[in-house]
């Protein structure tokens, strides 16, 4: 799949202005994953988002913090549940542990996807 140079630097600007305006910790977002935050933002704007959420996907492997899991990259801070588990159970934009987790996701998306937007050129991804 090729991700336009564009569609990268919207999804980039997405991601900042949500986390910067503290827009992910209202109540409207608690319970939305990063993935569907994405998808829904550029749904928005007449983009569908599918190939940038697997880019964001993709970038999660490089993560120390990793889960191993695709579907559920955050990791669970309970060791009694999965990070399948602990994405049902659990807020993901509050003053929590698993919470503090996605936003370091986040920061760590946001920080790959400007280097890619510097690079300035389209980004193909392989599934």
């Amino acid at each position: 799949m090729l991700i336009q140079k564009n569609h990268l630097k919207s999804c980039l600007d997405i991601l900042v202005q949500l986390k910067e305006q503290g827009i992910l910790k209202t109540p409207e977002y608690n319970y939305k994953s990063l993935d569907s935050i994405i998808v829904q933002e550029f749904a928005n704007l007449g983009i569908y988002g599918t190939d940038v959420e697997l880019l964001c996907v993709q970038i999660l492997h490089d993560w120390e913090k990793f889960s191993g899991d695709i579907w559920y990259p955050v990791p669970s801070t309970d060791t009694q549940l999965s990070a399948e588990d602990m994405f049902y159970q659990e807020s993901f934009w509050v003053d929590t542990e698993y919470g503090k987790l996605n936003f370091e996701a986040l920061d760590f998306i946001i920080e790959k996807l400007k280097s890619l937007v510097e690079s300035n050129n389209d980004v193909h991804i392989y599934w």
